[in-house]
């Protein structure tokens, strides 16, 4: 089992973890079940192994470089000492090993149980409600967000056009004298926005001409 891709969540594909977590959990649990049996016959392996040496040595000290009347201590050297129990030891060992790896994988499986529960709830909260490009979050929904309202203005800019210029500039035209507007206009739109003045002027002039009265 690889233990890391199979602990790797998708947040968006949260209905085909759930599917696959119980396989997960009892394809774990049946992995810890074999090692603690094969634990366990190793272990008694071992205190088999152990109680047979004793015995040989106690019953023949002299056969193992002990004298013939050995003490315990020198008996229980004896023992340790043995390659036969030391490598019962060390089979022992490995099986142990294995046997807690696979409890720390079954602790780890609980573990993305209690991750998909709390995805679940984010996912009501419409945590990941937020437009997302593809399916792997990269700096967390912060990032999105602030993705999101780049694009939101950048969308706004374009509707707007020409009316996106910063504030201060439309209020440093409108200061502008009405010969300053006039100098920056074109030589058409000079020529243009002398015609209209000509014709309002002549206009002015014509309702304020005096109205001759009649002599009686």
């Amino acid at each position: 089992m690889d233990i890391e891709k199979e602990l790797g969540i998708d947040p968006l594909q949260l209905e085909e973890e759930w599917l696959r977590q119980p396989l997960l959990y009892q394809k774990a649990a049946e992995d810890l079940e074999e090692h603690m049996r094969m634990r366990d016959a190793a272990n008694l392996s071992l205190d088999e192994t152990v109680a047979s040496v004793r015995a040989n040595i106690t019953s023949a000290p002299e056969k193992h470089g002990l004298k013939e009347k050995a003490t315990v201590g020198s008996i229980n050297d004896a023992t340790d000492l043995n390659e036969e129990i030391k490598k019962s030891k060390r089979h022992y060992d490995s099986m142990n090993r294995d046997f807690q790896h696979a409890q720390n994988v079954l602790k780890s499986i609980d573990q993305k149980k209690k991750a998909l529960e709390n995805l679940v709830q984010l996912y009501i909260g419409q945590y990941f409600s937020i437009p997302k490009e593809g399916k792997q979050i990269d700096g967390g929904k912060r990032r999105f967000e602030e993705q999101a309202a780049d694009k939101a203005a950048d969308k706004q800019r374009s509707r707007l056009g020409r009316f996106t210029e910063p504030i201060t500039a439309i209020a440093e035209r409108a200061e502008r004298t009405d010969e300053e507007k006039i100098n920056s206009m074109s030589k058409k739109g000079k020529e243009g926005y002398e015609e209209v003045m000509k014709s309002r002027e002549a206009k002015e002039g014509r309702e304020r001409k005096p109205v001759r009265r009649k002599k009686q």
